[in-house]
């Protein structure tokens, strides 16, 4: 009985991290107009939207280098 239940809390506490990133994701903002959306091209001025929030931050930055490298060119690599 114990497993059943370490599984379903398990399962549920996934699904609800699930959620939130995915709701994070999805949201996002019109860089005219400013406002808040879930589609791609805002309705109000039909330009682009991106993501508002930044990427999380993590110390175990597997992507740095490569982030790096496209905003300041392959040249310079800190």
């Amino acid at each position: 009985m114990e497993c059943s239940t370490a599984t379903f809390l398990s399962t549920f506490k996934f699904k609800l991290n699930e959620r939130r990133f995915l709701m994070k994701s999805k949201i996002r903002k019109c860089e005219v107009c400013g406002e808040y959306t879930l589609k791609e091209i805002c309705e109000k001025c039909g330009s682009t939207t991106t993501n508002p929030k930044p990427p999380r931050f993590s110390p175990k930055d597997p992507y740095g280098k490569y982030r790096r490298m496209m905003k300041y060119g392959r040249d310079r690599s800190t």
